[in-house]
């Protein structure tokens, strides 16, 4: 047995109540909180009103209103029995007098309750009536069984009972309350849901699809699911694709199908995957009856269309296919391509709407394959043609040119509806250069990771940026822009024009969006790697407000790779037994004037060393490792350090391991290269706390002799030797490396602002006047004091040799002195050129040093270390002459002539042979070199000896406005000094 709880839907008072409230003759009192009796928990209450109480039996309205209880349509399936409906509700009667004593409480009798439909009120059908209990004063609930309805009776829409009770028989007036009103349903069939499921996508005709059948029982009764499956001619069953049971044909007639789903409940639910195919146009039926228990039914529609064709055009350039503008009078290549599922279509016909401007090249080869027709109008030209299909797909190409710019949309028509356009922007012809950017790959891990003749794919997410008025905004909708992004591996002394025909780009697409770039390319190992992104044509009227942001790209190597054309690795084995401890040799024959394959070591717990302090900086390392060897080998060691903040450094050691003594075969023995303040080359500030991210080390053996070795090695150890330093609130770095690397407390700086000058005087005999004549910025004198300290003496010592050589400058061939950069903390705009003439001061005090270090400045100046950069005209705010850097684009061949109005400075370079229009020029004034570059190239060459003798070498004190007749001045660059 099944059975159902159902609440009511809708209670109400009865229809001739309403009508009959207002006539005292009926003595009826209305019930109030109707809308709370639809789910559990509800109540209403009879007595409201302006008089909430039930009148005594001698008052006016002293009955309650008959109400009607309405469950609505209960969807008992045909096929099942019903048993018996019990209609259940709590009622009281309530007291309103303060006194609630028993004897002033209300009376009334039980109430009748009939069943109520439609076919009940125009006496079509009999209602059955019941008859209840009387309401006590407290809560009881009241149960009534009603056995004679039928499916038929409760299958409608308001199906319900009608409640009615006597009046009030006491002289005491009251209330009455009727509360959780429900009906339990009970049937003789399984309870149990089921359904079909079709996929998520359209159905063609001729094409196979999937259906899927679930049931769920919802009871525990013995069940078996037994399904009949109808379907309509257009749908064809072929198989089970997944799922539980079988299905098979029980029809008896051999001219027809009854195919039938039986299966077994697994935690009470069955799923089935079955497999159709469409063959026939239409909508049909689809239907699951079981056939078993409950003779319930659940059917869907199954569309069934005609078969599609995808069609897919593009216009692009012929020699970059990849681009989507085209080029005004340039050849361009209109592609279709189209795709059906109907292996019968041999030959679609066509309509294609092309602009006025188009002209086609291989015409005469469409007239005799395609039996191409054209008709011009006068905004279009129609052309008609058939496509032929091979295989169910086609394909046509059009070789185009445009005769005139613009954005023009390309239609085509299949059986008189459009099926795609194509938007092809074609360039004005003078649209000749295009802006782009590119990125060499300049890190050796990177590089040493590729191997060449592999496919390697490029990963980068790039958006484009157009302001307007400086504040971002929409791409105008006038022109087809695109980013590419590309990849370029070869030769890097070529033009613009062949790098970037020779660059391997993705698809290009218009985005505004951060969007993904992926391209592929073939690498090779005797070429340097550039990553580019194009922006857009120099000449378009946007360019200046275009840019293009992309994220920094990733390699992967392609999954295609099927071969690696390499030699075999040469190492010694087993790898692990390099580092796994004595006695676990790692072993290799190294041939002669051979080199094994790099070894990498890693993972030594850096990040738990170092980040479990603070303030820790590594002054030296040492690898210490044991080996046994038959004859001489060299080892060399490289240890790579990865920073946050420069990438990865390396710094290597090596040493050559002897060959055994006389008289013995190998040689056995534990070596280490290395040392408490030995870095391997490399500066302490890479090993610091806050900059070093990770670490490992390479190892590779060299065979330099005529015989082959036998080399063992294990034991690998790394040491690092660790030194805390402190945060101080002032300090400075020279060429990069921080004073507290160094052991070295900052405690002043002593530097006189201004300049010094070296003013000669001219004194006129048998006067009193002297007359400045002549004045030069001199070398001036910065001094430093500090202290240089750690744990002991000793170690302080070691630090003070490395302060010193810190602090000396580098020579060259010729024994110029380098200068030196040192920046401080409290001046981070400014940077001091220095050299260092005198030793430094040095006097020993508690363990520790305390120096004071005088630096020349040959400047007598620092320098502002931002760069300004102006056009032609601007100032110098600094207090000294500065000589700039000038950039422009020779506008006229031969001769280039410069004027700086203020000062009265001139430079002419005259050169016919190699100034030639549209070439960029640069003027470094601080090294007196002048150097040109053709456009698209990367070439530049030295004319400094094209400069007329009477030319000056551009300096700057304060305003200036440069001029050139021959050329456009595009930028002025210099350093100012303080």
């Amino acid at each position: 047995m099944v059975i159902k709880r159902r609440y009511p839907i809708e209670v109400t008072h009865t229809y001739s109540a309403r009508q009959q409230f207002n006539d005292p003759k009926y003595h009826w009192k209305k019930w109030g909180g109707f809308d709370s009796l639809t789910k559990e928990g509800g109540e209403i209450i009879c007595g409201t009103g302006n008089y909430p109480r039930i009148a005594t039996k001698s008052g006016t309205y002293n009955t309650p209103a008959p109400i009607y209880v309405n469950f609505g349509k209960l969807g008992i399936e045909n096929g099942e029995k019903l048993e018996k409906i019990t209609l259940c509700f709590k009622q009281k009667k309530i007291c309103t007098s303060e006194d609630k004593s028993p004897q002033n409480f209300p009376i009334f009798g039980a109430p009748t309750v009939r069943s109520y439909n439609e076919e009940i009120e125009n006496n079509k059908v009999k209602a059955e009536v019941l008859t209840g209990v009387a309401p006590s004063s407290e809560y009881v609930e009241t149960k009534l069984v009603y056995t004679k309805m039928t499916v038929h009776d409760v299958n409608v829409h308001d199906f319900g009972f009608i409640i009615r009770y006597p009046a009030n028989t006491s002289s005491n007036e009251g209330r009455l309350a009727i509360s959780d009103v429900y009906l339990e349903i009970e049937t003789n069939g399984v309870d149990a849901t089921f359904s079909a499921q079709l996929p998520n996508k359209e159905i063609c005709e001729g094409e196979t699809f999937e259906v899927t059948l679930n049931v769920t029982q919802n009871d525990s009764n013995p069940y078996t699911p037994v399904f009949d499956l109808n379907f309509g001619e257009g749908i064809e069953f072929m198989k089970i694709v997944r799922g539980t049971g079988t299905v098979k044909d029980v029809s008896t007639d051999p001219k027809k199908h009854q195919w039938q789903w039986t299966s077994t409940l697994t935690n009470k639910k069955a799923t089935v995957t079955l497999l159709f195919r469409a063959t026939k146009v239409g909508t049909w039926n689809f239907s699951m009856l079981d056939s078993m228990a409950t003779s319930k039914k659940f059917s869907l529609n199954i569309s069934v269309s005609k078969k599609k064709i995808n069609f897919k055009t593009t216009c692009r350039l012929l020699e970059t296919p990849n681009i989507k503008r085209v080029k005004q009078g340039e050849r361009a290549v209109y592609t279709i391509e189209a795709r059906t599922s109907d292996s019968i279509i041999s030959e679609l016909p066509l309509e294609i709407h092309f602009p006025i401007s188009a002209e086609f090249e291989n015409k005469a080869e469409l007239i005799d394959e395609n039996e191409f027709k054209l008709k011009d109008t006068k905004t279009e030209r129609i052309v008609t043609l058939n496509m032929h299909v091979k295989n169910q797909l086609g394909i046509l190409i059009m070789d185009m040119t445009f005769n005139d710019s613009g954005v023009y949309p390309i239609t085509i028509t299949y059986g008189g509806a459009l099926v795609d356009t194509c938007l092809v922007t074609v360039l004005p012809v003078e649209y000749d250069h295009i802006a782009f950017t590119r990125q060499k790959i300049t890190d050796e891990d990177v590089i040493e990771s590729l191997s060449t003749d592999l496919d390697y794919t490029a990963i980068s997410y790039a958006k484009y940026v157009y302001k307007q008025s400086g504040k971002e905004a929409e791409l105008p909708k006038l022109d087809d822009y695109q980013v590419r992004f590309g990849v370029y591996n070869g030769d890097e002394n070529v033009s613009n024009d062949i790098f970037l025909e020779n660059t391997t780009w993705c698809s290009s697409r218009e985005t505004q969006k951060l969007d993904e770039f992926r391209v592929k390319f073939h690498y090779n190992a005797k070429y340097p790697v550039y990553f580019v992104w194009t922006i857009d044509y120099i000449e378009s009227p946007f360019y200046e407000n275009i840019t293009v942001e992309f994220t920094e790209p990733e390699l992967y190597e392609t999954k295609s790779n099927k071969s690696y054309n390499q030699a075999p690795a040469l190492y010694a084995k087993p790898l692990i037994n390099h580092i796994k401890g004595k006695n676990y040799y790692a072993e290799v024959n190294l041939p002669a004037k051979k080199s094994t394959t790099v070894v990498r070591c890693h993972n030594f717990n850096e990040e738990a060393v170092f980040r479990s302090s603070k303030n820790i900086v590594c002054q030296g390392l040492q690898v210490e490792w044991d080996y046994e060897v038959n004859q001489q080998v060299e080892i060399v060691l490289e240890v790579r350090v990865n920073t946050f903040n420069a990438g990865t450094v390396k710094g290597s050691r090596s040493i050559t391991l002897p060959a055994p003594g006389v008289g013995q075969n190998t040689r056995t023995r534990t070596e280490a290269i290395g040392g408490q303040w030995d870095l391997y080359g490399l500066s302490p500030h890479h090993f610091r706390s806050d900059t070093l991210n990770y670490l490992w080390l390479d190892v590779k053996l060299n065979n330099p002799t005529t015989t082959d070795a036998h080399v063992k090695i294990s034991n690998i150890k790394l040491r690092l030797f660790l030194m805390d330093y402190f945060d101080y609130e002032y300090g400075f770095e020279i060429d990069g490396e921080r004073a507290e690397d160094y052991g070295i407390f900052f405690k002043k700086m002593t530097w006189d602002w201004g300049t010094q000058n070296d003013v000669n005087y001219y004194q006129t005999s048998g006067t009193d006047m002297t007359t400045a004549y002549r004045s030069n910025i001199t070398k001036k004198e910065l001094t430093l004091d500090f202290n240089i300290g750690n744990c002991d003496l000793e170690e302080s010592g070691i630090l003070l040799e490395k302060v010193v050589k810190l602090f000396t400058n580098k020579r060259t061939l010729f024994n110029k002195p380098i200068p030196k950069r040192i920046i401080f903390d409290h001046l981070p705009e400014y940077e001091f050129w220095f050299v260092r003439e005198d030793a430094m001061e040095v006097e020993e005090e508690y363990g520790m040093y305390n120096v004071t270090c005088k630096l020349v400045i040959p400047e007598g100046t620092a320098r502002n270390r931002a760069i300004s950069i102006t056009g032609t005209t601007g100032a110098n705010t600094g207090i000294a002459r500065v000589t700039p850097s000038i950039e422009g684009i020779v506008n006229k061949n031969g001769i280039i002539t410069i004027n700086e109005v203020n000062s009265d400075q001139s430079m002419i370079i005259k050169n016919k042979d190699e100034i030639k229009e549209g070439y960029f020029y640069r003027i470094e004034c601080s090294t007196r070199k002048v150097y040109l570059t053709p456009p698209n190239s990367n070439i530049t060459k030295d004319i400094t000896a094209s400069v007329q003798w009477n030319s000056q070498w551009f300096i700057l004190e304060d305003e200036y406005q440069f001029k050139s007749p021959d050329s456009n001045i595009t930028s002025i660059r210099f350093k100012e000094r303080q």
